[in-house]
């Protein structure tokens, strides 16, 4: 297997005259992390020192990745500490890979911690902001991604789509509808987002608008 393959390569390295990088390292953590051996990955990050490896923030974010990948949030914020407490300075990607782990576990309030904290750190991004927005909607909060979507350096489909999935999940079909037709003078809108906004709809008990939107989702056969 791949991981194998690239856990052997890695042990060769040292054996031999060269001396395997944090590169190296995070090539064979995000090997463990296609295979799914998330607990290999964090010993392998456990044992970089006995390889005379040094940690750096490339090797850290592929062991938050692969933590996040595999569904192990609690996990992946211990290493994001243990990040910290080493003097490595996190990058976009890190703060990225966190907030996605928080996220699968709706936990929008750290998310929007660690998103708070990416942007005093000067590495606020637009992946790490839509991650944020989609922690918010798996944790029934509409108010943040309102204030969010203002924030993202770059609007995308999964910006405007995920802060209308907070809101529709919230029943605030005017909010979605505000942010469809936002979305619609900067992107084209697809399906999916429409539909959203119906649902917020008839959540709302609002079937009339819920109607007109349908009507305009569909083609036109005249």
């Amino acid at each position: 297997s791949h991981w194998a393959l690239a856990l052997h390569w890695l042990r060769k390295l040292c054996d031999g005259p060269l001396q395997p990088d944090g590169f190296s390292a995070a090539a064979a953590i995000r090997a463990c992390e296609h295979a799914g051996q998330w607990p290999l990955a964090l010993a392998l990050l456990q044992g970089l020192g006995a390889l005379r490896i040094s940690a750096d923030v490339v090797v850290y974010s592929s062991a938050i990745t692969t933590c996040e990948k595999n569904q192990q949030w609690k996990m992946a914020l211990r290493i994001f500490e243990q990040m910290e407490e080493q003097g490595v300075v996190p990058n976009a990607v890190t703060y990225a890979a966190c907030i996605s782990a928080c996220g699968r576990q709706s936990d929008w309030r750290q998310a929007l911690h660690l998103l708070m904290s990416a942007r005093d750190a000067q590495q606020f991004s637009t992946i790490a902001c839509n991650a944020t927005i989609s922690a918010c909607a798996n944790g029934h909060e509409w108010q943040v991604p309102l204030r969010l979507l203002q924030l993202a350096p770059q609007k995308t489909l999964l910006t405007f789509s995920s802060a209308i999935s907070a809101c529709e999940r919230c029943a605030q079909w005017q909010h979605a509808l505000g942010i469809l037709e936002e979305m619609q003078r900067v992107l084209f809108g697809d399906t999916s987002v429409v539909n959203l906004c119906i649902s917020a709809c008839v959540k709302a008990d609002q079937a009339q608008m819920a109607a007109q939107l349908l009507r305009k989702a569909l083609p036109d056969r005249s």
